[in-house]
């Protein structure tokens, strides 16, 4: 059990760790758990940045940890780039005004807009994570990801209908609200919300795991019960392991 609510998932790109950010809404505290899926331990940590409510993780390579800060919730305008070692809780470094590109195995990426109407890019190498310039970034391929995260559909989406149709069939389940799908070679995985009954206003909300051939629910799990609001992140997929939350407060792996 987890000190404080899950926020979400960001996996670590270079170590078998998923890093899990909790926070509390009350205190705006935010902290980090580290999950090593390899060896079935977690250790907690907490970073020291100027600001850390309103920053939004976009990679995590070896614990070095990227944010974009969007300060205003009503403008999503960021207000440039923080830089962290999560393990040690240190922080490395901020660029303001900086814009997010992506990430590949050498880096991250960022760019800066000029006062005479320009560009200017940047590297963040993360074995010396220390801004540098960058002047090749159209060669860059940030599509290196190996975390698979499903896709979400919500009600009005024309492929909602299809899985609520598929789930009413096969598990005599009524959907609403939106589906999390996630399709491979022999398994699907499924998120949904649903009424446990008629007169029941709050929902439930289940995970599933099929055989992609026949149908054959293969592991089933309660994420969360008596609930109003909806998320967009549930699970992920990473190097044969599906990774998922319970109650923002659990964090369960299963080896597929």
């Amino acid at each position: 059990m987890l000190p404080l609510p899950i926020w979400r998932l960001v996996v670590d790109g270079y170590r078998p760790w998923v890093w899990v950010e909790m926070r509390d809404p009350e205190a705006m505290q935010v902290q980090w758990a580290c999950v090593d899926y390899q060896l079935g331990q977690y250790s907690l940590h907490q970073v020291s940045l100027a600001e850390s409510w309103w920053l939004t993780p976009k990679a995590i390579w070896d614990g070095i940890a990227v944010w974009e800060h969007y300060p205003d919730p009503d403008q999503p305008r960021t207000a440039g780039v923080y830089w962290a070692h999560l393990p040690s809780g240190k922080a490395l470094g901020q660029f303001p005004e900086a814009l997010w590109l992506g990430n590949d195995q050498q880096g991250a990426y960022l760019s800066q807009p000029q006062a005479d109407g320009t560009t200017q890019h940047f590297c963040l190498p993360w074995k010396e994570p220390t801004l540098k310039p960058c002047t090749n970034i159209a060669q860059k391929d940030f599509n290196q990801h190996k975390v698979a995260y499903p896709l979400y559909y919500a009600e009005e989406n024309m492929y909602f209908a299809t899985l609520r149709k598929f789930l009413e069939l096969n598990l005599k389940i009524v959907p609403t609200k939106a589906i999390n799908y996630w399709e491979g070679t022999k398994l699907l995985v499924l998120s949904y919300y649903y009424h446990p009954s008629d007169t029941d206003t709050k929902m439930t909300q289940q995970l599933i795991i099929l055989d992609s051939q026949e149908g054959r629910v293969l592991w089933q799990d309660t994420l969360a019960t008596a609930t109003q609001g909806i998320s967009l992140t549930h699970f992920c997929l990473l190097d044969e392991h599906l990774m998922y939350q319970k109650n923002k407060q659990e964090l369960v792996i299963l080896s597929l």
